[in-house]
């Protein structure tokens, strides 16, 4: 169960819903007999962190290794493998995001953001701070 509000994201259909931690969640299996869902908190920076689009596991910890969350501020930081080209990154949030050196592009009817974040020049990490306005 998530305190608070949450994200219920399809990322099948590209479809979410915001939930209370009293509602509950029900869904038909489609005939492909596969689905999946993510289900993210709103954080108090006001962003509900969806993870590594297009992944199953959009924020196992060989992608994520640490989020962290402040009033205003959410700061990941994305582990790469050697070689690996650039990872997007997805979320949600009502407020206004940008990330400090990197471009978010946020669809202003249903909320979702994206980044795309380069390779580290050196090392495996990159750390992304999202604050919202």
């Amino acid at each position: 169960m998530v305190q608070g509000e949450s994200i219920l994201f399809d990322p099948l259909k590209k479809s979410l819903r915001v939930m209370n931690n009293n509602e509950t969640f029900t869904a038909d299996l489609p005939e492909e007999k596969y689905t999946f869902f993510i289900v993210a908190p709103i954080t108090r920076s006001g962003i509900a962190f969806l993870g590594d689009a297009g992944k199953i596991t959009a924020t196992g910890k060989k992608r994520i290794a640490t989020i962290t969350d402040t009033a205003n501020t959410l700061h990941v930081k994305v582990l790469f493998a050697e070689g690996e080209g650039p990872v997007t990154l997805q979320g949600y949030s009502e407020k206004t995001v940008t990330a400090v050196t990197l471009k978010v592009m946020q669809d202003a009817a249903s909320h979702l953001f994206t980044i795309i974040v380069p390779p580290p020049v050196q090392g495996e990490m990159v750390n992304v701070k999202m604050q919202t306005k």
